[in-house]
């Protein structure tokens, strides 16, 4: 049991990095509840599923590479900006792309 919800875990956090804009549901409590893109569900010490806040990165094209010493491109969080799409309004972060040797960005 704990390692189909390991691995349900798995899944969402995949299917999130190929579409930041998806809505999910889920039954918690005996529930339908909604689970917004920004929401994360997590499996707990006791193998209970819950919710936890996690940061959307606007997914972006990554440069081959940003300067002459390494091919590696490191992305963290930028800025926090709004996407309004059809389906409603979305908090997701501007991606920044650095190299992590020099730092070039």
């Amino acid at each position: 049991m704990m390692s189909s919800s390991c691995d349900d875990e798995q899944r969402d956090m995949e299917a999130h990095k190929r579409n930041i804009f998806h809505n999910r549901e889920a039954v918690f409590n005996g529930f339908l509840e909604p689970i917004p893109p920004t929401t994360a569900v997590v499996v707990d010490e006791n193998g209970q599923p819950q919710f936890c806040e996690q940061i959307c990165q606007l997914p972006v094209p990554t440069p081959r590479s940003i300067c002459e010493c390494s091919d590696d491109v490191t992305v963290t969080p930028l800025k926090h900006i709004s996407v309004v799409t059809i389906n409603g309004r979305y908090n997701v972060c501007l991606p920044r792309k650095s190299c992590p040797s020099c730092s070039a960005e």
